[in-house]
């Protein structure tokens, strides 16, 4: 179905900590009435004394938090996923990591801020856009309403050649959601608008890798996306076909020193404010203050599972602001 699947990163300053954090934990709380079964036992608070853990803690009254959780050398790592033993689950996962470097405390997070479906016209493999003039490749974006199930994989611990690796994940299955028309009076889609097409996808799954080797820790985050169907009713000539997948991330960073970030090895620091277009990333680094603390490692391929299955690059690109609608995630519908 999807001919290209670009990650867009959107890095966020170290100020927008607190509105992300809420904005994810609050997200999709109004949901339609369908019930199933709990699935896990509850848990009142997160025992941060253990090497690592999993399990529930209370938002609301019908909304919960799966988390996993691990410590280890003095770096600690934090997964949230949010779900409900009473309505359908919202989707919406967070996964953050602090540690100390020689001079600094740093927090650095990410999480999945859309999903967004283009026209790659240009053949960059990444979705470009800048709404300043405006212009575009975005036709669609998906909002993701809920889930009917939501299981989980509990932090996991194993060996390999002598390097600890945690394991986790979590899937949300059978997802409600809108295709909505990218329209300009809508902030392009993102803030909520008119759905071209209900759509129901089969499952979103999100697998984490966590080792750590000598002082160094790696943290792989894997996707599965099921099977995106229209649902009736469906706007004319309204297809995905041919089409490409983008999945925008915001980056957050808080560090006591101050930091910068670098992309591809550059010794010039990349600002989301100033920067006017998309650019392609191999790499991004988080500077702080005599070290780099943090590397993000792009460098995957994806399989489509069309018969037979196909193997293709996944392309990332760095997104500054004006590649997206001013308040674009600020607007009626954008995170309910």
């Amino acid at each position: 179905m999807w001919r290209k699947l670009g990650l867009r990163v959107r890095f966020l300053s170290k100020y927008a900590v607190i509105v992300v954090i809420v904005v994810i934990m609050l997200s999709s709380i109004v949901l339609p009435a369908l019930v199933h079964t709990p699935l896990l036992a509850q848990s009142s608070s997160i025992d941060f004394s253990q090497e690592y853990s999993s399990g529930d803690v209370q938002v609301f009254p019908s909304l919960d938090a799966w988390y996993a959780w691990i410590s280890i050398n003095g770096t600690h790592t934090i997964f949230l996923a949010l779900h409900s033993f009473q309505a359908p689950s919202p989707v919406s996962a967070f996964v953050g990591e602090s540690y100390n470097t020689s001079d600094s405390r740093v927090f650095v997070a990410n999480a999945l801020m859309a999903m967004e479906v283009y026209n790659d016209t240009n053949g960059t493999g990444f979705l470009d856009a800048n709404y300043a003039i405006p212009s575009t490749e975005l036709l669609y974006t998906i909002q993701l309403n809920a889930s009917q199930s939501f299981t989980t994989s509990p932090v996991q611990k194993t060996l390999t050649n002598n390097v600890p690796h945690y394991d986790w994940g979590v899937t949300y299955g059978m997802i409600q959601g809108d295709l909505i028309t990218a329209d300009p009076a809508y902030n392009y889609g993102y803030g909520g608008g008119l759905p071209a097409s209900q759509v129901l996808i089969d499952h979103l799954s999100l697998f984490y890798d966590y080792s750590i080797t000598g002082n160094t820790t790696y943290l792989k985050t894997s996707y599965e996306i099921g099977n995106v169907t229209l649902v009736p009713p469906t706007l004319p000539n309204v297809t995905l076909k041919g089409l490409s997948l983008s999945l925008l991330h915001f980056v957050l960073a808080v560090c006591s020193e101050g930091y910068a970030v670098r992309t591809n090895g550059s010794s010039i620091d990349y600002d989301s404010q100033t920067s006017q277009t998309s650019s392609q990333v191999n790499t991004a680094q988080i500077i702080v203050p005599g070290s780099t603390a943090y590397e993000f490692r792009f460098n995957d391929n994806y399989t489509l599972q069309t018969n037979p299955p196909v193997s293709l690059r996944t392309v990332y690109a760095a997104a500054p602001n004006n590649s997206l609608p001013v308040e674009a995630f600020t607007g009626a519908g954008a995170c309910k």
